[in-house]
This record gives structure tokens, sequence and C-alpha cells, in this order.
């Protein structure tokens, strides 16, 4: 049977439910309180300020409706299903739902919630600025392990903190922060400047578009007990900026354009860690320049690419490969069969690849009517400094040795009594030689040859 129950119409009231059947409660204006007393209960809270306490039951179905602000939930329950709905923000929502089904969707802003991990989680935070807490605070408690939880996030500056369930969390538009502990975590992040922390597990991290610091730590499902396998962790970047910090797990972090820190860390043996870890075999993908991988033991794989380089990589023992183009880089490796690339920029001197024979600008000379032999000048050694491609490029000479051709140029007389005697005039070694005039010597008369007239 359900029965209907309605709270005063001014507010200010105090409302109890059945302890068996349904209910349906409607608290009418502000600052009401709601007690649950085992039924299955739908309340509808239409003001603001109003306070609900779902009680402690087992096995219960309960439907929390709001269609204002401040209003509190709370509830202790054992495999039940939960459901809080709507708000204009400002909602806080404390419900423990032992192996149960909860699911929070609020509105609005500064919303305020906190369930445990040991159950089936969904929660739609709202606008922004929200606080989501999955279990306790007490690290490495082992809260929630095989339980899963989706959280959808919107706005900025949201906060999420759980233990060791496995942990959807999707949205978000920047400054978000968000801790896990173990667990196969999926997070995908939007907008710039976001921090996120996670413990050992399958993790699966977009992080957002630049800005935006990821740590894998250490935790309960690492590799370091005998027989535990090494959880291998994914870590996606946008943008530059970015820092990720890694501890013995194996990681394969790619994207970014520019200026990341890449830091693989050693986790101190501890009566939780009693054992040192291995390191982990991680892969960093990225581009850009201005970025500084340091990575521990293992068989790390590091490329960069990009033309301007300026990246630093320091790695410990493991047979590494490295991948690395651009200049002013620096790789510092440990003992194992290490592979480093270095792709250099490309070459901008004038120089083809292959030697080229560029034309001379001078015409080759032409002699007098006597033969003259050229003389060909050496090349220019090529001037300090020029840069060289990868392949060894040839700098031509930009003046070929010259051809030198012989012309007789026939003598020119004045008069048919000279002898055609040629004058040749010297070659000018570099220009265009003088035009050759050849002119008849002038005869000397001897006295027999002057004839005088008669007197």
């Amino acid at each position: 049977m359900t029965y209907v129950i309605n709270g005063p119409t001014n507010g200010f009231g105090v409302i109890f439910g059945n302890s068996s059947g349904d209910d349906i409660i409607n608290a009418f204006a502000d600052f009401n309180m709601v007690m649950s007393e085992g039924a299955n209960d739908t309340i509808n809270l239409l003001g603001n300020n109003d306070t609900v306490d779902l009680g402690t039951f087992t096995g219960k179905t309960d439907a929390v409706n709001s269609y204002g602000s401040n209003n509190t939930i709370t509830g202790t329950l054992t495999t039940s299903n939960v459901s809080v709905n709507g708000g204009t923000g400002e909602a806080t929502v404390t419900l423990t739902n032992t192996g149960g089904t909860t699911n929070v969707s609020v509105g609005g802003y500064f919303n305020t919630i906190t369930v445990n991990a040991d159950a089936t989680n969904t929660i739609v935070s709202g606008a922004g600025n929200a606080y989501v807490q999955l279990g306790s605070l007490i690290p490495d408690n082992d809260e929630g392990q095989g339980w899963n939880t989706t959280i959808t996030l919107a706005g900025t500056s949201n906060t999420v903190v759980g233990q060791d369930q496995n942990t959807t969390i999707t949205g978000g538009l920047g400054y978000d922060a968000i801790t896990l502990q173990d667990g196969a975590n999926k997070i995908t992040e939007l907008g710039y400047g976001n921090n996120i922390t996670v413990g050992s597990g399958a993790n699966t991290i977009s992080a957002g578009s630049g800005g935006d610091t990821v740590t894998i730590m250490e935790g309960d499902l690492g590799g370091d007990d005998p027989g535990t396998p090494v959880p291998t962790d994914t870590v996606y970047l946008k943008g530059t900026n970015n820092t990720v910090t890694m501890a013995d797990e194996n990681v394969n972090v790619s994207g970014g354009t520019g200026s990341g820190t890449f830091t693989e860390v050693v986790v101190p043996v501890s009566a939780e860690y009693p054992t040192p870890g291995n390191n982990g075999n991680d892969t960093v993908t990225t581009s850009g320049a201005d970025n500084t991988v340091t990575l521990l033991n293992g068989n790390d794989t590091v490329t960069i690419t990009g033309p301007t380089g300026s990246n630093t990589v320091t790695l410990g023992n493991g047979n590494d490969t490295v991948t690395l183009a651009g200049a002013d880089n620096m790789v510092t490796a440990g003992n194992g069969a290490d592979t480093v690339t270095i792709t250099a920029p490309a070459d901008r001197t004038r120089s083809p690849s292959a030697t080229a024979t560029t034309p001379s600008r001078s015409p080759a000379p032409t002699t007098s009517s006597r033969p003259a032999t050229a003389t060909t000048r050496s090349p220019s050694p090529a001037p300090a400094g020029t840069r060289s491609s990868s392949a060894t490029a040839t700098t031509p000479s930009m003046s070929p040795a010259r051809t030198t051709r012989s012309r007789s140029a026939p003598a020119r007389t004045r008069s048919p009594r000279r002898a055609a005697a040629t004058t040749s005039l010297p070659e000018r070694s570099g220009r265009p030689p003088a035009r050759t005039r050849s002119r008849s010597a002038p005869m000397r008369r001897s006295p027999a040859m002057i004839s005088r007239p008669a007197r």
C-alpha cells in the first residue's frame, strides 16, 4: 500500500514516514526535516534547506527528489537501491549503502557528495566546484576493491578522492583535483591545469589540454609481491608544461608538445612495500623542445619528435631505446644494450646533396693570332662554419676551369708597300680580352729609296 504524507505548507515541519509499505512524502517550503522509518520512500523536497535521514535499513528502495538548494540527505543502508536527484546547488549528500546501488545526480554548484566505495555508484556532480568522496580517507585501507563507480563532472575546480574501487571519471573543464588509490581507473579530463593521482592498477588517463600533473604511485596492486603481475598504465597528454611522475609500474605516456617533465621515482622499502620495486618498463612518446625524461631501471623507450631539440634524457640500467630529433639533446644511459638515434636538423646551406657544377660567369677568353695558354684558377675553399647535412656534401666551385680557344687574327695592312708585321697585346686575366688590332709597322726609308726631282 502507498501512503501520501504532506508536510506543512509553510515549511519548518518534522515529517515521519511509515515503517512499512511505500511512502510518498512532500516537504513544502523551507527548513523541513524528513525521517524515514523503514518503508520504501519517495521524498520530494520542494524548498530549500531541508534535511532527509533515510535511516539504517537493509534492502530498501528510496528516492529523494530535490527542487531547491542547500538540502542535506543522509543514510546508512545495506544492499539497498538509493537515488538522489535534482537540486539547484550546494547540496550535501552523505550515504553509506554497503553492497548496494547508489545513484546521485545533482545540479548547480558547490555540491558535496560522499558515498561508500564498496557499492555500485553513479554520480553526476553538478555544474562545477563539486567535492566527491568515495569511501574513507584512510590510505591503503583496501576499500571498494572490485566495485565500480562512475562520476560525471562539469565545470571547473572539482575535487574527487577515492579508495580502491574501479573508477571512471569524465568531464571537467580544468583545474580539477583527482586522487584515487588502487584500481583500474579510467579518467578523461578536459581543460587546463588538472592534477591527477592514482595508485596501482591498469589506469588509463587523458589528462587535459596542458599544464596537467599526473602521478602514478605504488599501491597494494603493484608488482612487488611475488606472483603479482605488474600493471600497465596509459597516460595521454596534450599541450605543454605537463608533469608525469611514476613508480614501479609499466607506464606508457604519449602526447604533449614540449616543456614536459617525466620522472620515475623509487618507492622506499617499508612494512607496506617490503621488497624493492622493479621500476617497470616505461614508454615516453612526446614532441617539441625542452622536455626532461628521467627513468630508472627497466627496458625503456623514449621518443621525442620535432625539429627543435634541447631535450634531456636520463635512463637507468636496461636495454633502452632513445630516438630524438634536433640539436642540443643530451642522453645519459646506464648499463645495457642501449640504442640511441638522433636525427639532425635539415641542412639549410645552398649546397645540394650531390655535387653540382656552377657555370662560370666569365666568358672564355679569345687570344690573338698567337695561341695563348689559359691558366685555370683553383676553386676557393668553402667558408668556415658551413653546416653539413647528414650526408657529406661537396661544395662546388663558383668558377670551373676555363677552356681556352686559340684564334688566328689576320693582319691588317694600310699599304701594300708595307710589310705586315703583327703585334699582339697581352691577355688580361679575369676580364674579357682586349680586342687585338694588327698594324703594319712603319718602314724606315733608306737614302737610296728617296728620289728627288732633277734640277
